[in-house]
């Protein structure tokens, strides 16, 4: 089985990464798709389940497995909408949520488009020094994943952007628990 895999890895890498694409390029062109999921995405779970993903977007880098690294992500865009809908969110999540689906929808100037950009770029950052078994790099750019985000959303929505602190530190502090796990085991 395992030999089967690994033969195969580069072709379910490609079949993972065009599925992410299909995903990106419909939540962009699909307003009843976007909104649907973004009803979903206020589900608290899809905050915590989102960070922790990276976990075994790590591990897979790190064992040189491009479908389990492209899966991963494939899990990560799409946790969005796991969850059901929630009966009651919160006052700081709604506005928050709101704020990045209008950002989102908003029209593409300079600042956006960079600011877009560090997303792929962070995570071929990270996969890469995951990839080169660089455990300690790899830390700092989960913690600046995790520090970027907080702070990109405390900036551009104030108090509500407070609601990402929780979920982006719980799975900052069990990415880092898996990576110290890792570095200490024999």
């Amino acid at each position: 089985m395992y030999t089967t895999l690994k033969k195969y890895d580069k072709l379910l890498g490609g079949l993972f990464f065009l599925l992410i694409l299909l995903f990106i390029i419909t939540a962009i062109n699909n307003t009843i798709f976007f909104n649907w999921a973004y009803e979903r995405h206020k589900n608290p779970l899809s905050w915590y389940v989102r960070p922790i993903l990276l976990i075994p977007f790590c591990y897979f880098a790190y064992k040189k497995r491009w479908s389990g690294v492209m899966f991963s992500l494939f899990c990560l865009f799409t946790s969005m909408f796991w969850f059901n809908k929630p009966e009651a969110v919160s006052e700081q999540v709604e506005m928050f949520l709101e704020f990045e689906k209008l950002w989102l929808h908003s029209e593409m100037n300079t600042a956006k488009l960079i600011q877009l950009s560090l997303i792929p770029i962070s995570l071929f950052l990270l996969g890469y020094t995951f990839w080169k078994r660089s455990l300690w790099i790899g830390v700092l750019l989960l913690a600046c994943i995790a520090f970027g985000k907080i702070a990109w959303g405390i900036y551009n929505t104030g108090n509500s952007g407070t609601s990402i602190i929780l979920p982006a530190m719980t799975g900052l502090i069990l990415c880092l628990v898996f990576v110290i796990y890792k570095k200490l085991k024999p």
